[in-house]
């Protein structure tokens, strides 16, 4: 028994380590209420090894060998059982019409012909949407989100996105490069540049949008295109201001996040372009393809239960980016890490979603199964909060970012599934159930009725 007791000494020291390392690592003005459960459970195995020590007659063997026995299982549970597993490709989905997004009816003018001809086509919508187009508008001062410094950094962020040009300003080069060192070439700029994660997929007839909204000028027009491949990138976004959701400040973050990921994949294009490839930048307000399902397949991380793309290391807490090209890039391989049994058994963004739109149950959507998100539920919060809310990008547990637990707790769930319970018991403990939101002069943490 006394090795076992040396051992399980060793092991709560390195445990009161980490506890001490994550805790320091938390903005003690965002993350007070972690950094203290954090620390106090530091304290807790100092107070439990100086009494185990400094008195195990008092104690006696039983509760000391227990004790360390604890200690021990709690790091063997990380070592290794499964490791990433390549996922299966999921079917291709019917086409999805970009007219019918919310955001695409949102821009449609009263009384031109692009309205006619939607509720024309649609006259089911006309009293849901103008339901809408009643409410607040994201940054109107009298929201509850509203923050005038943000709202203006917001309105900024995104007027530099627009003025993003999709096509590259070279002609394109000689064809004299192999796709590999295209890739090589395209990848390296990427990441120079910030991005997190890279991936090349093939692109499928339902990752089109079937038809163009009118944000671009050419609504109503069939989007049809002699690209194969996909170059899909992701950009982090700061923890920090990702937790402060669904104040406006968040906001900044995301608009940040579409402009980062804008000016990568300008410079994407452009290097494909210069290669001999025909390449075409998807922005945002500038999309022609669907992101998350082809970030899926170019094994960026797999879609969850808010219908977002989820990384391993970053959770949803990412913006995409994609360059097009009909250069027959080797396309990458679908992984999983788990994440649909995870989303399972968690729920958080569900249970925290203010607008009621994430639905616990998949569905069925464009002939495939997945998460269902009801997305006019979803902006209709946007309105009436005044901001693009990102709870549940706040309160995904794959989101947090203490460090190094979080990659340990990461690699327990990946490594060994039966621990996600624990797991999860662990982000509760430390960021509670249902977070209070962040909104200016809201002490109370509610939310606006709608």
């Amino acid at each position: 028994m006394g090795v076992l007791v040396v051992i399980g000494g060793v092991a709560s020291a390195v445990w009161m380590g980490l506890l001490a390392v994550s805790g320091a690592s938390l903005d003690p003005k965002i993350y007070r209420s972690p950094r203290r459960r954090l620390f106090a459970a530091m304290a807790g195995i100092f107070l439990a090894s100086a009494l185990l020590y400094g008195y195990p007659a008092l104690l006696g063997g039983a509760p000391t060998a227990a004790w360390s026995g604890l200690m021990i299982l709690s790091l063997v549970s990380l070592v290794p059982r499964r490791s990433t597993v390549e996922g299966d490709s999921p079917p291709d989905p019917r086409p999805f019409d970009e007219r019918d997004h919310v955001l695409s009816r949102m821009h449609l003018a009263a009384g031109s012909p692009e309205e006619e001809d939607y509720y024309r086509r649609r006259p089911d919508r006309r009293g849901e949407d103008e339901t809408l187009r009643s409410l607040p508008a994201m940054g109107d001062p009298a929201t509850p989100a509203y923050h005038p410094g943000a709202a203006l950094e917001v309105d900024s962020l995104f007027a530099v996105v627009r003025r993003i040009g999709v096509l590259p300003s070279a002609s394109p080069g000689a064809a004299d490069r192999t796709p590999a060192w295209v890739r090589a070439r395209a990848e390296e700029v990427a990441r120079g540049l910030g991005a997190v994660a890279v991936g090349v997929s093939s692109l499928r007839p339902g990752d089109l949008y079937s038809h163009a909204a009118d944000r671009r000028g050419d609504y109503g027009e069939e989007i049809v295109t002699d690209h194969t491949r996909a170059i899909v990138f992701a950009v982090e976004m700061d923890a920090d201001r990702v937790e402060m959701a669904p104040s406006l400040q968040a906001t900044v973050e995301s608009a940040s996040g579409y402009l980062r990921a804008a000016g990568i994949g300008s410079a994407v294009a452009e290097v494909v372009a210069r290669a001999g490839g025909d390449a075409r930048l998807h922005r945002s307000g500038d999309y022609q393809i669907v992101l998350p399902p082809l970030a899926a397949r170019a094994g960026l991380g797999e879609i969850g239960m808010m219908g977002l793309l989820v990384t391993e290391s970053w959770g949803p807490r990412i913006r995409l980016g994609a360059v097009t090209t009909d250069i027959p890039l080797a396309p990458d391989s679908p992984g999983s890490f788990g994440l649909a049994e995870f989303c399972r058994r968690c729920g958080k963004c569900a249970l925290n979603c203010p607008g009621r739109a994430i639905a616990r149950a998949p569905g069925r959507s464009r002939g495939t199964e997945k998460w269902e998100v009801d997305g006019d539920a979803c902006y209709a919060f946007w309105r009436r909060v005044g901001s693009d809310c990102g709870l549940c990008l706040r309160v995904c547990p794959y989101g947090r970012a203490e460090w190094p637990l979080r990659n340990l707790w990461r690699r327990a769930v990946r490594r060994r599934p039966s621990l996600v319970p624990l797991c999860l018991a662990y982000d509760d403990l430390l960021y509670a159930r249902r977070p209070r939101p962040l909104l200016p002069g809201r002490g109370s943490g509610t939310f606006p009725d709608g």
